[in-house]
């Protein structure tokens, strides 16, 4: 949209929010004292437009590039009462403050209309900081608008990621789908290097041989953070060679590309600890792209992985999902006949650590006992192995993760785009962005030397 004509649809939103609104006046001229700003941040005042007088109530959006506050149109009302107190507001939208009260200090400034990045359709205004008659922002407010990974990821970014690899899987279905090595594969790594060719990550791959095939893994890893504590976030990019692995695992590899486009947009993200992501080749077959890496691996080089966090499977459609939070601490694995014999062994000779992969677990349950998901769909998956944590479990390298179940079409052509339970995904997603936001920040991660 050129900037004229967005100018001009600025205008148009007040006379269209014009007709919407209920009366809410407070005082905000700088005759009448300041408007009262709480906790919420939210602005509620009293703006005059073209003659015409409004109540307005502003919501707090934060947002990676700015402090945001997002019109509440259901409140919106003219009003009839003569009110002197109220904003005088220009053509150009903006909404200047003589004096805002917040936790006893008071605040001079400017917010203009702009378009807001993640929803062009709403309408918002932006504080212009430079305006501030304060000498520094507020504490709880530069804590509030702090980036939070968590809340830049959304069901439609996700949902466009994974209908790109059903197409590239089904234009490759006489091949193999996205079967490692194939060419539905390669287009699906081409995809992710091109979405992410403007982060700021840094890029990678890593030829793995399996049975006369080839492919590639891929990783992207921040430019900042310490080198010696590494959270490496993997998901595997194959199919079987019956079906295009929509869910399986299609939603974990779109995860992993949106929170990593989403932290590489956010320039001003430092991560305490280096982030790198992980697609891995050749799951399917037995793990084959994982195991590779890890044993090509120095020792120094395996020291330094932090933790390593799993996601396989995390959008189940039907009605066959839960919330799975890998069982890390092997409380309920040990008592599994499934459970391989080489992971009873690591974790009966290993009692620490038990203890690190149990914080991770911990981790995983607050945040989804904090979502408002019904309790009885959050369990621990049992480790039964078949997954991409199994090198980094038998090497000791700290380990969580996610998974969402198997449904009817696991393994099937039908595991497509329409198999998907994007509520599902979306929440899985946001769990694992909060868990990477909280260890890249933390400034001592796990270690194996004590091990």
């Amino acid at each position: 949209m050129s900037n004229q004509i967005l100018k001009c649809n600025m205008v148009k939103a007040v006379m269209v929010l014009a007709i919407m609104l209920i009366a809410h006046p407070v005082h905000a001229s700088c005759d009448t004292g300041c408007i009262a700003v709480e906790n919420d941040l939210k602005l509620s005042t009293c703006v005059e437009y073209q003659g015409v007088r409004y109540a307005i109530v502003l919501d707090f959006t934060p947002n990676t590039d700015g402090f945001y506050w997002k019109a509440d149109v259901p409140s919106f009302k003219p009003l009839q009462t003569a009110d002197s107190s109220c904003i005088q507001v220009e053509n150009d939208l903006a909404l200047n403050f003589c004096c805002a009260a917040y936790q006893g200090k008071n605040y001079k400034f400017t917010l203009n209309y702009a378009p807001y990045p993640a929803d062009p359709t709403g309408y918002y205004w932006k504080a212009d900081v430079s305006t501030f008659s304060y000498s520094e922002m507020p504490p709880v407010l530069a804590k509030v608008v702090q980036f939070s990974l968590e809340k830049t990821i959304t069901a439609d970014a996700l949902m466009a990621h994974l209908k790109k690899f059903d197409e590239l899987a089904n234009a490759a279905k006489d091949s193999g789908y996205r079967f490692s090595g194939t060419p539905g594969y390669a287009n699906t790594i081409e995809y992710i290097k091109d979405k992410l060719a403007n982060s700021g990550l840094i890029l990678s791959e890593q030829k793995v041989e399996y049975n006369g095939g080839t492919a590639v893994n891929l990783f992207a890893e921040t430019a900042t953070g310490d080198e010696n504590q590494v959270i490496l976030i993997g998901a595997h990019l194959d199919s079987v060679a019956e079906g295009p692995g929509i869910n399986d695992d299609g939603t974990g590899s779109a995860a992993l590309l949106e929170i990593a486009i989403q932290l590489g947009s956010n320039k001003d993200f430092k991560p305490v600890n280096k982030l790198k992501f992980a697609w891995w080749a050749f799951e399917e077959p037995g793990m084959i792209g994982s195991t590779y890496y890890v044993n090509n691996l120095s020792d120094a080089e395996r020291a330094k992985i932090g933790m390593y966090l799993n996601l396989d499977m995390i959008g189940t459609g039907g009605d066959k999902y839960y919330y799975g939070i890998e069982d890390g601490d092997f409380s309920i694995s040990k008592t599994d006949p499934k459970v391989p014999a080489g992971y009873i062994a690591v974790f009966n000779n290993y009692p620490a650590y038990i203890s690190q992969n149990a914080e991770i677990k911990k981790a995983f349950v607050s945040y989804f006992e904090n979502y408002p998901v019904p309790k009885s769909d959050i369990i621990f998956s049992a480790l039964h192995g078949n997954m991409d944590y199994e090198i980094f479990l038998l090497n000791r390298i700290p380990f969580g993760g996610l998974y969402s179940g198997k449904d009817a079409c696991n393994h099937l052509a039908c595991d497509n785009y329409q198999n998907i339970n994007k509520d599902v995904l979306l929440i899985n997603t946001k769990a694992i962005a909060s868990m990477v936001q909280l260890y890249a920040e933390k400034t001592k991660l796990f270690t194996t030397s004590n091990l």
